[in-house]
């Protein structure tokens, strides 16, 4: 049990470890010790959650230099060490598949991230239940692959189920939520206690999901609160919410999709011709 929470630990402390990944030597660092196999006892005595961690994390350079297909195998190999050690029906399992799955829409494989993300789902749902945010996020990028493939309905489907969850789990009023009818997510980012989140690597993440969402016709509006600057074409910059920040986020959304269509979404009824 120690073991395992001490990997817990080194897990989290992820993000810390890689810094600045385009610097000098990282990526090749990280591949000089993933290809040295006699290693494994020294480095992590021969554990294949220590082996798991190490390609995930060389995964996410990968992925983060946009050479997806060099990720993908390692994303696959975390998820084939993880599954071997804590089987199949494992929280942990779950996010790794979701991660191949999404490498795989990165490189236009729809079909077959629909698949990996369905079987993520479903881990999900037996761990934490079926009304987990968790499930949530899951359920919205089933809405994303399914939208890529042309699925609509079944698309609209998923991303609804999603918004219901999202609304059981924050309600209503929770800064971070998405319009299926005007294809609108709302984003609320904050620095935090550590003043590092929502910035450098994490900000560039946020974009590149923003992008994601763009290319299957969604659009994102991003509170940038606690001093951070803007990030992204629909930025509202503020101190903190405030009514006068809502009010310049509808007047954002009215920008991206017009008054008719924010007017039918508040008024709940259809738009006037």
């Amino acid at each position: 049990m120690v073991e395992v929470e001490h990997l817990r630990h080194e897990l989290e402390r992820a993000p810390a470890i890689l810094g600045p990944v385009r610097a000098a030597g990282v990526l090749e660092e990280f591949e000089r010790l993933l290809e040295r196999r006699e290693d494994d006892d020294r480095l992590g005595g021969g554990h294949e959650l220590l082996g798991a961690w190490r390609a995930n994390n060389l995964a996410m350079v990968l992925h983060g230099e946009g050479r997806y297909q060099d990720a993908l195998p390692m994303f696959e190999r975390a998820l084939a060490l993880k599954t071997a050690t804590l089987g199949a029906n494992h929280f942990d399992v779950a996010v790794t598949l979701a991660n191949v799955a999404f490498e795989l829409h990165k490189m236009g494989r729809t079909e077959a991230a629909i698949e990996r993300n369905q079987a993520a789902l479903e881990v999900f749902e037996k761990t934490v239940g079926s009304e987990h945010p968790r499930v949530a996020f899951a359920l919205t990028n089933a809405a994303e692959y399914l939208n890529a493939a042309g699925r609509f309905g079944e698309a609209q489907i998923f991303a609804e189920r999603a918004l219901a969850i999202f609304r059981k789990s924050f309600g209503d009023e929770h800064p971070d939520l998405a319009y299926p009818d005007l294809r609108i997510a709302i984003e609320y980012d904050d620095p935090g206690r550590s003043r590092r989140a929502h910035r450098g690597l994490k900000e560039g993440s946020d974009l590149e999901k923003d992008e994601a969402l763009r290319e299957v016709g969604w659009e994102v509006v991003r509170i940038r609160a606690g001093g951070l600057a803007a990030a992204g074409r629909n930025s509202v910059v503020c101190t903190a919410l405030s009514p006068a920040v809502v009010d310049e986020v509808v007047a954002c959304m009215r920008r991206i999709r017009g008054d008719a269509a924010v007017d039918a979404l508040s008024l709940g009824h259809p738009a006037l011709p």
